[in-house]
């Protein structure tokens, strides 16, 4: 009897204990083809429903024949709610795709239907409330955690709690009536001059008083003389990219301060601080991470064009500092493959669906039909704004001249349907990869793809040409990279090839970029764990440096650009972030009152470093700004392509 007993009781805990079994054969959009590659799950950190710890992890699976075959702990019922599985699919052909899972308790296998949402979950923070107990806390107490939790004491109407990293928690009370800043003045601040506005100061003005009976004669000698105020403002610009001596030809554009007061201003003091050399976030949406497919970008990688795999569109006019959601196909969520283009002219194409191109920076977008009224399977995808290819899996390639407008059936491999990987072009030069599933040949025309030659960088083998890049100044130096393969690199237009190593002499799953004129390139060298890495070469591919936009660790790089004319390349992680590498030099800089006079204001021009720079030294007489007039800004001398240079300056009114 208490064998049966034990024997039941852990046959209970077996099954409260049981994974959700996940079963199920997945096929392609092709006529009945198996999904073929691999899937990788992330499994949310959360506590069971019958209290056990489950700690994040992550498993790559093969997929072979489209089979699905897999065990997960339910979290559903898990704590925290909200949480889910992150599942990223790498099919053998095109690019990656991500899924979130929600898994509920079943005794029966469930299929992934059942447990994929379209609606990503937010997980709750908890914490056991009896890790507060020992607290001693009461109604009223304020409760904080450093290295343990506890209460702060002390603490009066008043008083405000400001960061100290030498207290237990991080923060203390400060004194009466101190504060952590206040116009950029810290511990007890009074306001001071230059705190508030001019605008809403005193003009130049006398106090007269009226003549009434025995008042005036009182007042006599004691009321208030015909006075004036002195004023001292502060303006501030945030400098967009600038790639030549001046940043911009008109006086919009290198305008940067207005005076407008009503009166003479007097410049006193002049700032600047650049960049420096540092990797930065793109934030289109914001401080989150998305999975991101594609991005586009001017040849000074100043406009952007970004996509996210299963959501919107996004562009930016000044250097990723705001972002507007652009619609190619329409209010709708799409799951996107490419976009790319000048900056003005754009191109954007879905993973299923039709191309879309826009002639005003994506204001407006036009459809567009190269196979006719269709859907189609878009794959082999590029663009410099004016020559677009555009390559159908298991179908034809199309290329056009005209930013889109006409397109003309192009058959690097004959007159036959094939599975296009890669493209790139440079308007009349163009290098496309494609023929079998997952594997084919390497095709360049010199004539925007009038004619044809094959190429074999690997020999006379078939491979799955699955990168390619062309420099955009005359399309002489390429690169190309294999699938689970090489990357190769040509600079007589794909007549003779060299193996490049970034990564070692190992296969790597590759993507390639390059800038303007094909000296400089980042490479993708991807790994079956996921675990991509990025390299950069200054001397068209001879030479490789890793570099770390997240520092050392395992990042899913999907994407990597080069914006043609520009030191900074872009690279973009799937489930994660954008970063874009700026290299600001120490660029020199003055002001100019824009009056028809070019006469600088500055006694010498500024250095603008990293750490910044301030100079109260001006040519004598021209600080003077009159009332109505502009002041210019002048690049004289710049090291590097400078993002994001903040110019301040302090001057004084007389009113």
């Amino acid at each position: 009897m208490w064998r049966l007993l034990a024997i039941l009781c852990l046959a209970a805990v077996n099954m409260l204990a049981a994974a959700t079994e996940i079963r199920d054969t997945i096929y392609t959009g092709f006529s009945g083809v198996l999904f073929a590659g691999r899937m990788t799950i992330d499994a949310p950190t959360m506590t069971t429903a019958d209290g056990r710890t489950v700690q994040r992890w992550q498993q790559t699976y093969t997929i072979t024949a489209g089979v699905i075959s897999v065990d997960l702990e339910p979290n559903s019922t898990a704590t925290p709610a909200g949480t889910s599985y992150y599942v990223v699919y790498r099919p053998t052909s095109g690019l990656a795709w991500s899924e979130r899972w929600v898994v509920t308790v079943s005794a029966t296998p469930l299929k992934v239907s059942d447990v994929r949402v379209t609606t990503i979950p937010t997980p709750t923070v908890t914490f056991p409330l009896t890790q507060l107990s020992p607290v001693g806390a009461v109604k009223g107490d304020l409760i904080g955690f450093g290295t343990s939790w506890g209460t702060f004491t002390g603490g009066a109407d008043g008083q405000a709690l400001l960061k100290d990293s030498s207290q237990p928690r991080g923060l203390r009370w400060g004194t009466a009536g101190q504060v952590s800043s206040v116009f950029g003045r810290t511990g007890t601040v009074t306001a001071g001059s230059g705190d508030y506005s001019a605008f809403y100061a005193a003009l130049s003005h006398a106090h007269l008083i009226a003549d009434v009976t025995g008042l005036q004669t009182a007042l006599d000698g004691k009321s208030a003389t015909a006075h004036t105020h002195t004023l001292t403002r502060e303006f501030t610009f945030n400098l967009g990219s600038t790639t030549g001596l001046m940043l911009g030809n008109d006086d919009d554009q290198k305008q940067i301060w207005w005076n407008n007061l009503g009166s003479t201003a007097t410049i006193t003091k002049v700032g600047c601080v650049s960049d420096g050399a540092t990797w930065k976030e793109l934030r289109p949406l914001g401080n989150v991470s998305l999975d991101w497919a594609s991005i586009g970008s001017d040849v000074y990688g100043y406009k952007f064009i970004a996509a996210v795999y299963d959501g919107r569109v996004y562009t930016s006019a000044n250097g990723g500092a705001t972002w507007t959601e652009t619609q190619p196909a329409g209010n709708v969520t799409k799951s996107w493959k490419y976009v790319g283009g000048d900056g003005d002219k754009l191109f954007a194409s879905p993973n299923y669906g039709r191309l879309y191109t826009s002639a005003n920076g994506g204001v407006t977008w036009t459809e567009r039909q190269p196979a006719g009224d269709v859907d189609k399977s878009w794959n082999a995808l590029a663009s410099n704004g004016y020559t677009i290819v555009a390559g159908v899996n298991g179908g034809r390639l199309y290329i056009s001249t005209d930013s889109g407008a006409n397109w003309t059936e192009r058959r690097p491999a004959g007159d036959a349907d094939k599975y296009w990987h890669s493209a790139a072009t440079n308007g009349s030069k163009i290098v496309v990869g494609g023929g079998g599933f997952t594997s084919g040949r390497l095709y360049i025309s010199t004539d925007s793809g009038a004619t044809w030659t094959e190429r074999q960088p690997a020999g006379d083998v078939n491979k799955y040409w699955n990168a390619a890049a062309i420099d955009t100044n005359s399309g002489v130096k390429m690169a190309v990279g294999v699938s689970g393969g090489r990357l190769y690199t040509s600079t007589d237009t794909g007549a003779n090839w060299t193996e490049r190593q970034p990564a070692g002499a190992v296969n790597k799953y590759w993507g390639v970029s390059s800038d303007y004129y094909g000296t400089h390139l980042i490479a993708r060298a991807g790994a079956e764990s996921g675990d991509n890495r990025l390299y950069t070469s200054a001397d068209s591919g001879v030479t490789w440096t890793e570099v770390k936009p997240r520092g050392d660790v395992i990042t899913e790089w999907t994407g990597i650009l080069w914006p043609y004319a520009s030191d900074t390349p872009i690279a973009w992680a799937n489930g994660g972030r954008i970063y874009q590498y700026v290299n600001s030099g120490v660029p020199s800089v003055n002001l100019q009152r824009d009056d028809g006079t070019p006469v600088n204001v500055l006694a010498s021009n500024l250095s603008c470093s990293a750490a910044g720079a301030t100079t109260t030294s001006f040519v004598s007489g021209e600080n003077g700004i009159a009332d109505g007039q502009k002041v210019d800004f002048v690049m004289s001398t710049m090291g590097g392509a400078t993002r994001r240079l903040t110019l301040t300056g302090t001057y004084t009114v007389v009113q």
